[in-house]
């Protein structure tokens, strides 16, 4: 009973440790659409994010731009070391029906702050990728971008004027229907300070239409090559492999 009661005294410590060295989405995560005459922004578990869960947000728009019914649905920011590789992302899930009269332009702009891979091995990449299945008459860029340093760090920094330094993989189209594109940049230095990732995509019709994408941003780094790498860094750890000991000298004497 006693030593179930230490599991769950060690396992609770290591989560808290893990949890507590770990920067959350927080909120934000937002969302912004322009159709060039009105502008709606969305915040990670604010108003109009129908799916309330951290790091996510899933959007419906059926009335605030002319001709235009839009949805986007993205992943998970910023997940949680050491799932993989991809230590921080953006993901964009973007469906888009257009009815208007002639020709339609709409930008959907996605960014988070507070990345920070210091303390991490480097240096890191960032790579974007884009792709779409669209009708004719239908062309999409997509471009994203980092915002560090001093003075960096700001929401959609990088697309909007801004302070810091702007590190970008460049301008991916414009890509007609059925299209994909990847494009890598250099490897740029260890970043010592938090840093906002941003993205934009404009879509630009020609005629009524459909269109769907699903674009993303990854910054890439050597991460740890496991939860118990993680972990044995950590104070919790140690106290836990102190009561193994401890028990096990024990149990020798008994």
């Amino acid at each position: 009973m006693v030593r179930s009661c230490r599991l769950r005294l060690i396992f609770g410590l290591a989560l808290a440790v893990l949890l507590g060295t770990v920067s959350s989405s927080e909120a934000a995560f937002k969302i912004r659409i322009s159709d060039g005459t009105n502008t709606v922004v969305v915040t990670d578990n604010g108003v109009g994010d129908a799916v309330p869960v951290s790091g996510s947000i899933n959007y419906t728009d059926v009335g605030s731009f002319a001709g235009f019914v839009v949805t986007v649905a993205t992943g998970t920011s910023q997940p949680l070391p050491p799932n993989s590789a991809f230590l921080a992302y953006e993901d964009i899930a973007i469906t888009v029906v257009y009815a208007g009269g002639g020709s339609g332009r709409l930008t959907v702009d996605l960014t988070d702050t507070s990345f920070n891979l210091s303390g991490l091995p480097g240096p890191s990449n960032m790579k974007s990728t884009a792709s779409n299945n669209s009708s004719a008459n239908l062309s999409m860029t997509f471009q994203s971008y980092l915002n560090y340093g001093a003075g960096g760090n700001n929401e959609f920094g990088g697309i909007d004027a801004t302070g810091g330094t702007v590190f970008t993989t460049g301008l991916q189209g414009p890509i007609g229907p059925l299209g994909n594109n990847t494009a890598s940049a250099n490897p740029f230095p260890v970043l010592a300070n938090p840093f906002s990732m941003s993205s934009r995509t404009v879509l630009t019709f020609g005629a009524p239409g459909i269109f769907s994408s699903d674009n993303n941003t990854t910054v890439v780094t050597p991460a740890p090559a496991g939860l118990l790498l993680a972990l044995s860094a950590s104070p919790a750890f140690g106290l836990g492999y102190w009561f193994r000991r401890r028990h096990a000298r024990a149990v020798r004497v008994a």
